[in-house]
């Protein structure tokens, strides 16, 4: 144990406080209380202030499991003084970061919450009633945020395109708290990366706080968020903005974005250099199985299994039900590689592909830990392959990714850092010629093309605790 004993207040009664790294334990009157280390946001000053109260009163401000309520979550402020100094150190801040400083400006607030009403299972907003709300409400923010719930895919698009970019080529700083998957993230963006930024000297990047709220949650997985149970909240109190690292995935004209289930489509974005489209991405861009199972499962019915979509999915594509062999994907996959005096282009052999896929983070899921190697928003690309082959070799290259990443060391996967990657299509059917781009599906025309780079800028940052 790192403190001893020490006989103080919890909630206005005496107690006395035990504390290591794991959990604070108190013991009172009523019995033995404790507060996992994990649960913990932050400790703050009590806000507001009460003048007949202890002025060295302070709050462990807490997530706690509750069944009771929608989310399964739900926030307390427990009040308390005399702290152990270790937890405090640990825990402790006297003032708001700066990104929940700068309230408004010109009357307009600076702090927004996004509230993705589809992402994963659906609990983005029961999770701001239960959880982020109370937070901000006792951080004295209560009233110093705009709220802006999505309606439709394209909610978040106009928001950035009508309210953040705007701002930001203002010069005001601004605070985007998202409760939402990868999927928001990217949507905010696609916005700011075709903004045509370079000349705008006043603008000034946003700070996005992510509380995960979708189903596979690879960017905060990656960056940390994830490590503990406040959902992002104890980020969003003690860590600071780094710049979110991005890529350019440039389409052959023709390209179209699947969306509503695929029942519907849209045209993409213009490079500004011809007819090609664009998408950017801050997590992953595949083809192949992966592509193909992220698109297949991409439905509400899908979506009630969590992340358990993804392997269901995996399975139907590896073992179809109509008792069809698995897909063979092909084309030509060539891998772009920079050095400092010239740039290559290496093509993979043969013309048949399983699995291709070019990623900026360490996790797709929680435990998925697809590249090892990798380090929380270190802008560098790696490619994960391997080819074609029998499906229960593919879910035991698959599964070794479950356990700390050690699909890599099998022979068949070809694991390293790239800098681009192209793929020509060689496939008939437009059911095979489908790009995953942070959880967007992209469909490629017939003898279709993507070219992949990193962004040359990052306009968008994300607050972590370094």
């Amino acid at each position: 144990m790192a403190d001893a004993t020490y006989p103080r207040t919890i909630r206005g009664a005496q107690a006395s406080i035990l504390y290591d790294e794991d959990k604070l334990l108190i013991k009172h009157d009523q019995g033995i209380e404790i507060i996992e280390d994990q649960c913990i946001i932050a400790i703050t000053n009590r806000i507001p202030l009460d003048p007949s109260r202890d002025s060295r009163e302070r709050s462990i401000l807490i997530v706690k499991t509750d069944e009771t309520t929608g989310s399964g979550s739900c926030f307390e402020a427990v009040e308390a003084t005399g702290l152990p100094a270790s937890l405090e150190e640990w825990h402790g801040i006297d003032t708001l970061p700066p990104h929940l400083r700068q309230t408004s400006f010109q009357d307009q607030l600076n702090i927004h919450v996004v509230i993705s009403t589809r992402s994963g299972t659906g609990l983005g907003e029961v999770f701001f009633k239960d959880v982020v709300h109370p937070c901000l409400a006792a951080l004295g923010l209560g009233n110093a945020y705009e709220t802006h719930r999505t309606k439709s895919e394209r909610t978040v698009t106009k928001l950035a395109e009508s309210i953040f970019l705007p701002r930001a080529k203002s010069g005001v700083l601004q605070t985007i708290i998202v409760l939402a998957g990868d999927g928001a993230v990217v949507d905010l963006v696609n916005v700011f990366q075709s903004g045509h930024l370079k000349d705008e000297a006043s603008f000034v990047k946003p700070a996005i706080a992510l509380i995960p709220m979708g189903t596979g949650n690879a960017l905060a997985n990656s960056a940390g968020i994830n490590r503990d149970a406040t959902h992002g909240l104890r980020h969003l109190l003690r860590g600071s903005p780094r710049e979110i690292p991005t890529f350019k995935a440039i389409f052959s004209p023709g390209s179209e974005l699947l969306v509503d289930e695929a029942r519907k489509v849209e045209l993409l974005a213009n490079d500004g250099e011809g007819e090609n489209g664009v998408i950017y991405g801050a997590v992953v861009c595949s083809w192949g199985l992966h592509a193909s199972l992220v698109g297949d499962s991409d439905t509400t019915e899908y979506r009630k299994h969590g992340s358990d979509r993804f392997t269901m999915a995996a399975r139907e594509l590896l073992s179809p039900s109509d008792g069809s062999a698995s897909h063979a994907y092909k084309g030509k996959v060539t891998l772009i590689l920079d050095s400092e005096n010239e740039r290559r282009a290496d093509a993979l052999p043969g013309q048949q592909h399983m699995y291709i896929l070019a990623t900026m983070v360490s996790n797709l899921e929680q435990n998925l830990t697809i590249s090892p190697h990798s380090r929380p928003l270190d802008g560098q690309m790696r490619l994960l392959y391997f080819g074609p082959m029998p499906e229960e070799r593919v879910m035991s290259i698959m599964g070794r990714a479950f356990t700390g990443g050690s699909h890599i060391k099998d022979e068949a996967v070809i694991y390293r850092p790239i800098d681009g990657l192209r793929i020509d299509f060689d496939e008939d059917e437009a059911h095979w010629r489908r790009v995953c781009v942070d959880g967007k599906i992209v469909r490629v025309d017939k003898d279709g093309w993507v070219e992949v780079r990193m962004s040359e800028q990052s306009l968008l940052d994300l607050i972590v605790i370094k």
